[in-house]
């Protein structure tokens, strides 16, 4: 029962993080499906509180830290001393950088006002997508992280602290090679879950809804809009925003060009392998009515 008032204070606590599990479980099941989604739920939550568990006693992946509990300790759900919140934020920065690095990687069909992401499984399953995901990943957490270490200045609170300061606003870099390597392992065991349930839970029954493939990369932005708008109301702080708003900047160049560029058309060959791996895509019906 003590776990339950703590799960829920813990959403009242945090509620963005919630918001932004709620965006998760909608694109995800929107793009890959229910069960799917609840199987990347489950191992991504496990595989990142591992990584945190073992680094706060270790130092390994991203070099020793230490969670600071006894602000919230009796606000906000924790396990084996890693807060509840910080482990399942992993889950949907996973899933954003898996779906934008499938989006990057696949061919678009863009006509009258309508976009689709023509993915098939063999880009969903590919090197290229797991190595590009992993890195975007990181790219969120260059952001992210800088600010979630002032946590004291904003709502978060102080709930960690690095046993060595870094140079890159107070993070050391052993912090982002480790979420590489996180990112890495959470990413791929999204490709292999999808590869197994391709016999026993085939994509089936998902939302009829337009532009499945984009739901994950707007969420995407909107991380990183959330945490750059937190870095300017509340750090005070403009060569932090600068320096976020200039990584972010290529990003978002690339994602608009990729969907703009005539190079990124989807050719009729590449449509019929989409909509073979998806039969149920909305393009079926666009494209047999034109």
């Amino acid at each position: 029962m003590k776990v339950v008032e703590l799960l829920f204070s813990t959403m009242v606590l945090r509620p963005y993080v919630f918001l932004f599990l709620l965006s998760f479980l909608f694109a995800s099941t929107v793009q890959f499906g229910f069960h799917r989604t609840i199987c990347f739920l489950i191992s991504g939550y496990f595989i990142a509180f591992a990584s945190e568990f073992l680094s706060t006693r270790f130092g390994f992946p991203y070099g020793l830290y230490y969670y600071i509990s006894e602000p919230t300790k009796d606000k906000e759900l924790w396990i084996l001393g890693v807060p509840f919140m910080d482990s399942l934020s992993y889950v949907f920065l996973a899933f954003f950088s898996y779906s934008f690095a499938i989006y990057l990687l696949s061919p678009i069909f863009f006509q009258k006002g309508r976009i689709e992401v023509v993915d098939t499984k063999k880009i969903r399953h590919s090197p290229s997508v797991l190595i590009l995901a992993s890195f975007l990943m990181v790219w969120l957490d260059i952001l992210i992280d800088p600010v979630a270490n002032q946590g004291d200045k904003w709502f978060l609170g102080k709930i960690y602290e690095y046993q060595t300061k870094g140079y890159y606003y107070g993070v050391p870099l052993s912090n982002f090679l480790g979420w590489l390597l996180v990112a890495f392992l959470i990413i791929s065991s999204y490709q292999r879950i999808d590869i197994l349930l391709e016999k026993t839970a085939p994509l089936r029954g998902r939302p009829a809804l337009p532009a499945k493939g984009l739901y994950g990369v707007i969420f995407y932005f909107g991380v990183c809009a959330f945490i750059t708008t937190v870095a300017w109301v509340y750090l005070e702080n403009p060569q932090l925003v600068f320096t976020n708003l200039f990584i972010l900047f290529p990003l978002l160049l690339w994602a608009v060009f990729h969907a703009v560029s005539p190079a990124s058309r989807a050719s009729e060959e590449e449509l019929e392998s989409h909509l073979r791996d998806f039969p149920e895509s909305p393009l079926r019906k666009y494209i047999d009515c034109n």
